[in-house]
């Protein structure tokens, strides 16, 4: 027997709910004895629908997060070829100076490789900027540098207050579709515990209540077929058996 658990898959779950109502319709006669006149056997219908739907939306926010980190990342990586970039034109601009080493540092504290976060990415564009204005002269001294470079760092500092915004707004809803979905999960399990508890406690009156329960639980949550089982299944191979047909070691 699959009874539904805290583990199940919300999709099993709703399934479950949704067979529950035909089960209390066909045995009222024999539930009411538990339950009274006035539990409402037949929500289990619309409560596994609103699962459905909170399921497909924790699916749909948890897409729009991805997205969200997807854009997170290529501006860190942006930033990164950004800063490697202005490195070597640092490098090139200021070629033979005895104070080479100090000026790159004024541009950037770390390898870019060590920019990995949207934080340390806006640290260090603003780092950058700052260094450029301090040594525009010697950037430009032989072709025209810094006007550019502080309009890459600039376009891409405007970046960060959107991404900002984005990220906090998708924690949010995120946050609020798995609330909605763990309280629609709760109240399906607690549904399902109350039809479970009834068919126990009229088990030796009416046998045939948790027999169908057994049923509606195999049914709409199998248990997993474990991959051994599987692989024995798609070889086609039935196991040894002895004379009083059960396998050699007892199985």
């Amino acid at each position: 027997m699959s009874k539904p658990n805290t583990r199940t898959p919300i999709s099993n779950l709703a399934s479950v709910c949704e067979a529950l109502p035909a089960w209390f319709t066909d045995h009222s006669a024999a539930l009411v004895k538990e339950l009274g006149e006035g539990y409402e056997g037949g929500r289990g219908e619309q409560l596994g629908a609103e699962l459905t739907a909170a399921q497909e939306h924790v699916v749909g926010e948890e897409r729009d997060d991805t997205r969200v980190t997807l854009a997170q990342r290529d501006l860190v990586a942006q930033t990164q070829t950004f800063i490697s970039g202005l490195v070597s034109s640092t490098r090139l601009a200021f070629r033979g100076d005895p104070n080479l080493h100090s000026i790159v540092r004024d541009m950037t504290t770390s390898a870019p490789s060590r920019i990995r976060s949207l934080k340390a990415a806006q640290k260090a564009l603003q780092r950058a900027t700052q260094g450029i204005e301090a040594h525009r002269a010697g950037l430009d001294a032989t072709v025209p540098r810094s006007a550019r470079k502080l309009e890459q760092a600039t376009a891409l500092l405007g970046q960060f207050g959107d991404h900002s915004k984005l990220s906090a707004r998708e924690a949010i809803e995120t946050n609020r579709a798995y609330r909605t979905r763990q309280d629609l999960a709760d109240r399906a399990l607690d549904y399902i515990q109350v039809a479970h508890l009834a068919a126990e406690a009229l088990e030796l009156e009416h046998p045939e209540l948790l027999e169908e329960l057994r049923v509606i639980y195999n049914t709409h949550n199998p248990k997993p077929v474990s991959p051994s089982s599987a692989d024995d299944l798609l070889d086609g191979e039935a196991p040894d058996l002895n004379n009083d047909g059960e396998t050699p070691d007892g199985e």
